[in-house]
């Protein structure tokens, strides 16, 4: 009898596993104009805030190559159209970009396309989208309803991708391609520009840009259907601390300007530097989520936090185990329940001097690193 179980074939998984290793992750130095139509406002404001460098998985990345490829593909086959023309990169050769909130939100755009069939005289923003057949499906009966609201209806975050890019590049109609992976299946939708969606689609990506503290979740249930497979939950959700970055500290806020400035040290910050953070780094006091703040001392630079068992500690500059103060590096790796019941543990760490804290495994001792062994 045939075994009627999944069989893994090791030499996909390999290649799957491959593909991980190989993506180069890049953080957005910026707030991304296709993103901004997400229902989560703090979703959004953690993503700006670089609270995680999440890397995708192969199913992931491999709906980003379907769709670079799907895009390129019907670019081609549009600009083969007699009378039709498509511009999609300015003299240099570059996308054609654009920004907002002084430079905090950028965004590149497709392409911009003229002669359509349909419309010949009018100039559009083009985009171009590959989805899966049932989400195609679905925006096919949402067209049959009613082309002039089927983006809306069909997909928030499409729809405000394409009413800011509007906006910005001063167009007023929106040509959106969709297409299946290998571009087999393919059809349009046109939607008008809406002043009032882009002006608010401003305030809120004002309010994502310059909030100096995460904003409101979409949901307090860990189990709502957004959460439960978004990058942040364990952040929102449960007792995950950010990774230490200029942009998670408390001490720097973007300015209107598109610059980024440390109130610490009072100067203006490189991207370079904001990657890597310094010696003074603070965390924002919502990112430590099992911590209450019961002091500042800024004089020292320190916070100092009170877990809800009643534990004391401080997030400061220099790791003092013994009086429970952690650099934010270390406060990475713990939680409430090892701030509660490890006593002993943090008192052997303070009697080697640059012991810090690597990391933590549930129900295991922190693992320590140290600049000299222990003598014993």
């Amino acid at each position: 009898m045939t075994d009627t179980a999944v069989i893994t074939d090791p030499t996909i998984e390999a290649l799957r596993q491959q593909m991980v290793r190989d993506f180069e992750p890049s953080q957005r130095t910026y707030l991304g104009g296709s993103v901004i139509g997400r229902d989560c406002e703090r979703q959004l404001w953690q993503d700006f805030r670089w609270v995680l460098q999440g890397i995708p998985d192969a199913d992931t990345i491999a709906r980003f190559s379907d769709g670079h490829s799907s895009e390129e593909v019907i670019g081609k086959r549009l600009n083969a159209i007699p009378g039709l023309t498509l511009w999609t990169h300015n003299k240099d050769g570059k996308q054609f970009g654009y920004e907002a909130v002084g430079g905090h939100v950028r965004m590149h755009i497709d392409g911009v396309i003229k002669g359509l069939i349909q419309d010949q005289d009018n100039v559009y923003l083009w985009e171009a989208k590959c989805v899966n057949e049932r989400k195609f499906r679905s925006l096919q009966k949402k067209k049959e309803a009613g082309e002039s609201n089927a983006l809306e209806n069909w997909d928030g975050t499409y729809f405000a991708q394409a009413q800011l890019y509007m906006g910005v590049t001063k167009l007023t109609r929106h040509y959106l391609t969709v297409a299946t992976p290998g571009s087999r299946d393919l059809m349009s939708c046109r939607t008008d520009f809406q002043p009032k969606v882009y002006e608010w689609l401003l305030k809120k990506a004002e309010r994502v840009v310059f909030s100096p503290t995460p904003l409101a979740k979409i949901s307090n249930k860990p189990d709502y259907y957004q959460c439960r497979w978004c990058t942040y939950s364990d952040n929102c959700h449960g007792e995950k601390v950010a990774r230490v970055n200029c942009r998670t500290c408390a001490h720097v806020t973007p300015k209107a300007d598109g610059t980024w400035h440390c109130d610490f040290h009072d100067n203006k910050l490189t991207i370079k530097k904001q990657r890597v953070g310094c010696s003074s780094h603070l965390l924002i006091p919502d990112l430590i989520p099992f911590g209450q703040v019961t002091g500042m001392n800024k004089e020292e630079n320190k916070i100092a936090y009170q877990t809800e068992a009643g534990t004391k500690f401080s997030n400061a500059e220099k790791n003092d185990y013994s009086r429970y103060e952690f650099t934010s590096k270390d406060l990475q790796h713990l939680n409430a329940d090892l701030l509660d019941r490890e006593t002993d543990f943090f008192g052997l760490m303070s009697k080697f001097e640059g012991a810090h804290i690597e990391s933590v495994r549930l129900k295991e001792k922190p693992e320590v690193v140290l600049e000299e062994p222990i003598p014993f």
